[in-house]
Formats: C-alpha cells, structure tokens, sequence
C-alpha cells in the first residue's frame, strides 16, 4: 500500500514510479531498503508474489535485457 495522502495534485490513474528513474529523479531497491531498515534483495524478493507476469512476446523468451517475463 502506497499512502499519497501528501500529493493532492495525484490523480488516479497517474503512472507512479515506485522502482525506477523517471527523468533526473531515481529511486533504487536500496534506497527502499534503508528506508525500511533491511538489504535490498528483500525488497526486490517481495515483489515475487505480488506482480503479475506476463509474457511480451514469445520469441524473444529468456532475453531480460529486453524487459521480457516469462509466464
């Protein structure tokens, strides 16, 4: 659960970069993990069960690089 009682401008259906760089702005597993006081690989492990995963495009299977996931 994300609290976004502090961004009133947020509208729903916004995109919300919780892992990631969006322009000059940047936040990483470890700054995740400072934050709540563990290493990164919890944080990165927790998003296991909770995302779905699809698969892009089946010719391209086994290629991460390519921001593929396999189902």
């Amino acid at each position: 659960m994300l609290d976004v009682s502090q961004m009133p401008d947020l509208q729903e259906g916004e995109v919300v970069t919780l892992l990631g760089q969006e322009g000059r702005s940047r936040i990483t597993a470890d700054d995740w993990a400072h934050k709540l006081g563990t290493i990164s690989w919890e944080i990165l492990c927790s998003f296991k069960h909770r995302l779905p995963r699809l698969s892009v495009n089946s010719s391209m299977r086994g290629r991460p690089e390519l921001g593929v996931v396999e189902r």
